[in-house]
């Protein structure tokens, strides 16, 4: 019986030993491992930096985060984070910078000072890289004080190409060629200016329009100049709309745009003094015939447009050229003042009765 006892001790002692044993090589073998990591072993999410495609001075950008924390938190949050998309990398943070940047897409460049008389908040840019490193995103976006402000550099921007409204009450439109277009959007108090280069390919253009969307959706909305509401919907299409504070900025408009006139004279007559706000359209009511120009000031109180109507009608007793000759307006109503550079095309429109019946609804 001892002999049994001692056999089933010794065979005890051999298995631990041997269990020890295989312990030993499993640690050893983990421990070598550990100091030489194979492609297998490495988080499936470990980011990969590489040299951004924007040039020696962007940042180097992180694959997965982009550069999004080096954005300025001063800047806007419509802009969207690396994270939140799926095509796009950011590969400039935003920045603020010298509303100057804004002047300069303007292709005057003898006139860009002009559009200084708009109220300006902020300016900020940043940029994208597209993940297949194909396409690339500059982006300018400017916060306006109003939405007309916004309204009004977005319609000189834009020039003369066609402009989309979509549901979400956006304007937007395209200059450039399908490889390397610009795309522009008025939203509320925000102008939005993308320029995209080398979508080369309708997949490329695709998620261009995508991050273009995604910016603009982003910027809270806002009800577009009453004065569109005032054109009717057939004479839309072909309608062209601006605002200012000044006149003298509608110089941007084009040569053939809108009637010419003195600025500063205009201003002091309509007290145009930074504060007031002009809308201008330009309706065409027949192909070949010169539009109407309808226009309607809005100014900070009541006694502004009252005193604005007296001083026109007054110049208008003595018209001082073609311009005067040919304008007509209605009386003030509460803070705004309307009229037409053109009576000729408004006596067959008749689009004043219409903005009348807009403006005391």
């Amino acid at each position: 019986m001892a002999d049994h006892t001692r056999s089933i001790c010794i065979l005890r002692l051999q298995a631990q030993a041997a269990l020890r044993a295989v312990l030993a090589v499993v640690l050893v073998t983990a421990c070598e491992r550990q100091g030489e990591p194979g492609p297998d072993d490495l988080p499936a999410a470990t980011a990969q930096t590489q040299p951004s495609p924007q040039g020696p001075d962007t940042p180097q950008v992180n694959r997965l985060t982009g550069v999004d924390a080096q954005d300025d938190p001063a800047g806007p949050r419509a802009l969207p984070r690396t994270v939140e998309l799926v095509d796009w990398i950011k590969v400039r943070p935003v920045r603020v910078v010298d509303p100057q940047r804004l002047w300069e897409l303007h292709p005057d460049a003898s006139r860009r000072s002009l559009l200084g008389s708009y109220s300006i908040e902020q300016v900020v840019e940043c940029g994208y890289q597209a993940a297949d490193d194909k396409a690339a995103a500059a982006v300018l976006l400017a916060e306006a004080a109003t939405p007309a402000d916004a309204f009004g550099i977005f319609q000189l921007l834009a020039g003369d190409a066609p402009r989309l409204t979509p549901a979400d009450r956006s304007q937007r439109a395209v200059l450039g060629n399908g490889t390397d277009p610009a795309m522009l959007a008025w939203q509320g108090r925000n102008f939005v200016h993308i320029r995209f280069t080398g979508a080369d390919s309708e997949a490329a253009r695709e998620i261009c329009r995508r991050l273009f969307d995604r910016v603009v959706f982003n910027l809270p909305a806002a009800d577009a100049p009453f004065l569109v509401e005032a054109v009717p919907p057939d004479r839309r299409e072909t309608c062209r709309i601006w605002t200012a504070r000044s006149t003298a900025v509608l110089a941007l408009a084009g040569p053939d745009a809108l009637p010419p006139m003195d600025g500063a004279l205009m201003d002091a007559r309509l007290g145009l003094d930074g504060r007031a706000m002009l809308t201008v359209a330009r309706v065409q009511a027949v192909e070949g015939e010169h539009p109407n120009v309808l226009w309607v000031v809005e100014y900070p109180d009541a006694d502004s447009a009252s005193a604005a109507e007296r001083r026109y009608r007054q110049a208008l007793e003595a018209p001082a050229g073609p311009l005067d000759a040919n304008t007509i307006i209605d009386a003030a109503r509460g803070r705004f003042l309307a009229g037409s550079w053109a009576a000729d095309q408004e006596s067959l429109q008749h689009l004043l009765g219409v903005l009348a019946e807009a403006l005391d609804s």
